[in-house]
């Protein structure tokens, strides 16, 4: 993340909230947060004008809401068209690709790990 620089420390920012929410009461109750501070974007992507502090004590909130294991909430500074901060609270987001393959035998998913492993095996079988 890149620090703030030359900002009062009360300055409001611009603020992209999404959130990745397994429980549908949970959800709910985290969609009424987020309405009540900004306005929803999407279904799960709401835009807030906020302080650092604000953004911070909405995260706090969500976090006693969420299912830290599972669900996830992520807020990202937005300044000149670009993200400069990014803040989350909640499960990881693993961003490995997957590839789903459906046979008559079944599903199976193929990660990139899964390629790699399989290319090293390969050369050395």
């Amino acid at each position: 993340m890149r620090e703030r620089r030359n900002e009062p420390p009360d300055a409001v920012a611009r603020w992209i909230v999404a959130y990745d929410i397994h429980d549908a009461r949970r959800r709910s109750q985290l969609a009424g947060l987020l309405e009540r501070r900004g306005v929803r974007l999407q279904q799960s992507v709401f835009r807030l004008d906020h302080t650092h502090r604000q953004i911070d004590k909405l995260l706090s909130e969500a976090k006693r809401v969420i299912d830290g294991h599972r669900d996830l909430v992520e807020a990202w500074r937005i300044h000149g068209g670009r993200h400069q901060e990014r803040k989350a609270c909640g499960a990881t987001f693993d961003p490995t690709p997957v590839c789903v393959v459906a046979s008559r035998s079944g599903i199976d998913t193929i990660s990139a790990t899964d390629q790699a492993n399989s290319d090293s095996l390969d050369e050395t079988g």
